[in-house]
């Protein structure tokens, strides 16, 4: 019996300090969408370094452990084995006060999955070591050496190596539970959805869609009591969400925001949602790591104009590279806004002023003056976008130029912010073509200095260089530029485009982009923060 007590003793107390060893991967997890592959993918990434720290940890504590039971062996194996209990203490202590000095750049939500995520993790992770406890003791009874005994810790050591695997392991466990769980939350929702008699409106596209959605319930807000997903809630979860607000049940209209990573994710969406009316605001090649193709990607998103029962609002952009791909029948549902809606910009870099010529319902038109707190050209169409889809839901002009009014900033997307004198431009969730090609335009309009600190545009897939380098090509003319480690096809594009090599720095996190930029920001400089890059790319 004491000797099982020892063992739990030891099997509890080493499963703590790994548990914290490997807090890390809970962040990165949630922010892989809870999938496998997509954790396994960031673990083999060629600039990540985290199970190199794993395997060092390893060997650190393999040797410490294996030297004091040596050195102590002459008290025999009982005091060997407890003696080498302290350099494995002291070294996991270590490891798991240095984790913390870098923490993930987007913060864990405790959420009520990732608790019980921890605690399937916890469990496996005791059974695992408490295995290798076990097992360790069977070869005693093997092993006929007297000082074998003292070395009963080391196996212990071996346990870094496991921790990812260990941990999707729990996850797939965990998903056994929790997708079931998620599918009946999204149908009961759904349900609720379908049910109610609000004007139900989809907004979809490969950029844009957060603020169109925004911009969209600010102008209908002056006829309708509007709800929409919150945030950039995208997902069917996302989504499901919003049927649980408090307001919901009262609401005349409901936006949702639709997103998708793969063939199949609209066309679930518009099931679940049944929209009257949609928005789709252009495409480009994000997201073609997982739909292979531009192409493809305008395929699923498409699939929003076949779902609507009215109108579909769709960019000047889908006209001019993808009007021949529209069916007949979707024709009649589509109004694309013109290219002339929004004219004579200005304002720059602090606001935006244009002409908006907006077509009403019933065929007239009507141009006014409009000044709105957001910037860049790709604000003014967002604005264009959900004008038009407001005046096909019968908003008269006056109330549509009133809502336009009431527009206020979208967070992260071209913020305009100032501090110490400098100038900084909040982009940190645009991250097409089109967006960063806009919010370089608004940088380019700003006096003094200009910086940019971008990881370039992500999940492109084969496209990388194709998309990356042309960006890279754009910051050649600015005064400074901060990529990410790992952004080759943006400094091959800066480098070709005769940019300064000694104005071009690598950075692994933000500490260094922040150390780097105090040096050399002055007042009246500006810096574009160019999407933001999450610790799994």
């Amino acid at each position: 019996m004491a000797e099982f007590l020892e063992r739990l003793a030891i099997c509890i107390f080493a499963t703590g300090f790994y548990f914290a060893a490997g807090a890390r991967m809970f962040g990165v997890m949630q922010q892989c969408g809870y999938k496998n592959a997509r954790f396994y993918a960031w673990l083999k990434r060629r600039d990540n370094l985290w199970y190199n720290r794993l395997c060092l940890f390893f060997l650190i504590l393999l040797l410490s452990c294996t030297l004091t039971a040596v050195c102590f062996s002459f008290l025999g194996a009982a005091w060997a084995r407890l003696l080498s209990l302290i350099p494995f203490a002291c070294f996991a202590a270590t490891f798991c006060a240095s984790e913390g000095k870098a923490p993930l750049k987007v913060p864990l939500a405790r959420t009520g999955r990732i608790k019980r995520l921890g605690g399937v993790y916890a469990l496996l992770l005791a059974v695992a070591i408490y295995l290798l406890i076990d097992g360790f003791v069977l070869l005693e009874h093997l092993v006929t050496a007297p000082l074998f005994t003292a070395f009963s810790v080391v196996p212990l050591c071996f346990v870094p190596l496991l921790l990812p695997f260990i941990f999707a392991l729990s996850n797939a466990v965990s998903c056994a539970f929790e997708n079931p769980r998620n599918a009946r939350y999204v149908k009961k929702n759904a349900e609720k959805i379908r049910a109610s008699s609000a004007i139900k409106i989809g907004v979809t596209g490969s950029y844009g869609k957060t603020s169109v959605k925004n911009i969209l319930a600010t102008i209908l807000s002056e006829k309708y009591k509007v709800v929409s997903t919150p945030e950039s809630y995208n997902t069917p979860i996302g989504i499901a969400k919003a049927a649980d607000l408090p307001e919901f049940a009262s609401a005349e209209v409901f936006i949702a925001e639709m997103g998708a990573r793969k063939a199949g994710d609209i066309e679930e969406l518009c099931a679940m949602v049944c929209p009257d009316y949609g928005v789709f605001t252009g495409v480009c090649r994000q997201h073609a790591e997982t739909f292979g193709s531009e192409e493809n990607i305008f395929d699923e998103k498409k699939k929003l104009v076949d779902s609507v029962k009215q109108k579909c609002v769709c960019g000047a952009d889908l006209y001019e590279k993808y009007g021949d791909k529209f069916s007949a029948e979707e024709m009649k549902k589509i109004v694309f806004v013109p290219r002339g809606a929004v004219k004579n910009l200005g304002g720059a870099p602090f606001r935006t002023d244009f002409d908006l010529t907006l077509t009403m319902k019933n065929g007239e038109s009507e141009t006014r003056r409009v000044q709105i707190p957001l910037l860049g050209k790709g604000s003014a169409e967002n604005v264009a976008l959900a004008a038009y889809l407001a005046a096909e839901m019968g908003l008269g002009a006056d109330e549509i130029f009133r809502g336009i009014e009431k527009i206020l900033p979208v967070p992260h997307r071209l913020n305009l912010m100032k501090e110490n004198g400098v100038y900084i431009l909040d982009d940190g969730y645009n991250a097409s073509e089109k967006s960063a090609e806009q919010a370089l335009d608004v940088l380019s309009a700003f006096p003094g200095k200009k910086y940019v600190v971008t990881p370039g545009i992500v999940e492109t897939g084969i496209e990388d260089a194709e998309v990356n380098r042309p960006l890279g090509a754009r910051l050649a003319k600015f005064d400074g530029v901060f990529v990410a480690n790992g952004a080759s096809a943006v400094k091959e594009g800066y480098l070709c485009a005769g940019g300064n090599e000694d104005t071009l720095h690598v950075f692994s996190d933000e500490e260094e982009v922040k150390a780097a930029l105090s040096e050399v920001l002055c007042e009246g400089d500006a810096v574009l923060f160019l999407n933001d890059l999450p610790d799994v790319y």
